[in-house]
């Protein structure tokens, strides 16, 4: 049996009730055959052909002259242009943070963060020198040995050194942040619960009317919240384990009535 041909299918109409051919002709040109296209299409069609390969052209080169500075230009940045080495200042008694070990060895949070820094710079972790800051080192710009006497200038500091609009006046250069915490505060086991600084005030110890005596690194922001937001007798020390170890100048470690706080 032959197929129907396209123009022998009839469809109805249903307003006059009878059958209508469909047309299958093929859609002819707007155009008369053999008559040339408008001058002014090939214009347009010319002109936007012409912005976009110069699109694609801009976007090239933004992309290439805004992509990813080299270890060069990073360095140059930072004043470490021709240096073999990095010297990064961080605190040795901090466990868990940044801690020194026998052998001059680092360990700790800050330690890592310093090492993935230098790696931006382009040095190896053999490259990298630790040496030891106090909270009073920090702006200075200057570290020691572990133990040592001597202070040596330090390209870059990573030592929990909190951003705050008061250090960037005084001329700190600080980038971040890396890492949020907050202010705490270590207490004896059998010490009442602390839930503000204002607990700090009395009620620690014998005397349960007399100020409590806190323990806290000097010139960090736990010493300027202490005196502004607690009645406590504040004993600001150059490292945060004098406040933990030892009997720096006649402080005892913490103990009932007693507290460290937060660098």
């Amino acid at each position: 049996m032959t197929p129907p041909r396209p123009t022998d299918i009839e469809t109805f109409d249903e307003t006059e009730s009878r059958p209508k051919a469909i047309d299958s002709a093929p859609a002819t040109s707007s155009y008369p055959a053999g008559s040339a296209v408008p001058l002014s299409q090939v214009v347009r069609l010319s002109f936007f052909i012409l912005v976009l390969v110069l699109c694609v052209v801009l976007a090239l080169v933004t992309l290439w002259s805004t992509g990813p500075p080299t270890v060069d230009e990073l360095r140059r940045k930072a004043g470490l242009s021709g240096r073999e080495d990095l010297v990064v200042g961080v605190f040795g008694d901090i466990p868990g943070i940044s801690e020194w070990h026998e052998g001059d060895v680092y360990t700790g949070f800050d330690v890592e963060i310093a090492y993935l820094i230098a790696s931006a710079w382009g040095f190896t972790r053999q490259q990298v020198r630790f040496l030891e800051v106090t909270t009073e080192d920090r702006q200075r710009m200057q570290g020691m040995r572990h133990e040592g006497s001597t202070y040596e200038p330090v390209d870059l500091v990573v030592a929990s050194y909190s951003i705050t609009d008061k250090r960037k006046r005084e001329g700190s250069v600080l980038a971040g942040p890396y890492l949020r915490t907050e202010t705490a505060v270590l207490t004896a086991r059998d010490h009442p619960v602390v839930s503000s600084l204002a607990d700090l005030g009395t009620g620690g110890g014998r005397d349960r009317t007399a100020p409590q005596r806190v323990c806290t690194p000097g010139t960090s922001t736990s010493l300027d919240r202490l005196k502004t937001q607690s009645q406590a007798r504040v004993f600001p020390r150059q490292r945060t384990g004098q406040c933990v170890v030892g009997r720096p100048r006649g402080v005892r470690p913490p103990a009932p009535g007693r507290t460290c706080g937060g660098p």
